[in-house]
């Protein structure tokens, strides 16, 4: 991958995330619960969740569904526009990030670097697990459904298994272009970054912000 396509696949990382989240948190009046900060925080995690549902939805309630990349782009865009209609009188606000952003920001970005550094390095996921998330990967690309089998590579079933991170690496590879498995180790690298975001969001609301910092760079 060139530098242009890694960033280019940093940015829809983001986008697919943070534009569902922030969709989700401006319904109602839920984000008033939470600081500026959180909030953007909270989008993150509520973005990752989206995606899970909804294939496991599709799947049972459309099974003739396929979601490919004009109806992501669609998703996508409806959710940007919730967003305009729904913030644009207090956008401002949600911008104010508190004490110590500057320190809590610059260890979250410090960590995503190490993880996407990695990705940069080594461009090819390690071991044979990583075979078969690549398979499961390219399959929901190519199907635009979360497989119930890993046909034609090989009969195992998968109905007893849990396939909510192929719902986030396939719209990836299908959003961005890119082959399946740098779909799979560049999003696992970008949410392995994120990984202190949930003890920083307790302690945080729970305790206080120099806890959460202190919770953030421990984890």
């Amino acid at each position: 991958m060139t530098l242009w396509c890694e960033i280019k696949t940093i940015v829809v990382i983001l986008a697919m995330l943070l534009l569902p989240g922030w969709a989700l948190l401006s319904l109602g009046k839920y984000r008033e619960r939470w600081q500026p900060l959180q909030r953007w925080f909270l989008a993150l995690c509520l973005g990752i969740a989206v995606y899970p549902v909804i294939f496991y939805a599709a799947r049972v309630v459309f099974p003739g569904l396929l979601i490919g990349t004009n109806k992501l782009l669609l998703f996508l865009a409806l959710c940007a526009l919730m967003i305009i209609l729904r913030l644009r009188k207090d956008w401002k606000a949600q911008f104010s990030l508190g004490r110590h952003a500057g320190f809590i920001l610059f260890i979250l970005l410090l960590t995503l670097g190490t993880r996407l550094y990695l990705a940069h390095m080594y461009p090819y996921p390690a071991w044979t697990d990583s075979v078969h998330h690549s398979i499961i990967t390219k399959l929901v690309m190519q199907s635009g459904q979360l497989p119930t089998t890993m046909l034609p590579y090989d009969p195992g079933s998968l109905s007893g298994y849990h396939l909510g991170l192929y719902s986030l690496t396939g719209p990836l590879g299908l959003l961005t272009g890119i082959p399946p498995h740098s779909s799979l180790i560049w999003f696992c690298q970008f949410v392995n970054g994120l990984a202190g975001l949930g003890v920083f969001l307790v302690l945080d609301r729970k305790v206080s912000r120099v806890a959460g910092l202190a919770g953030l760079v421990f984890a």
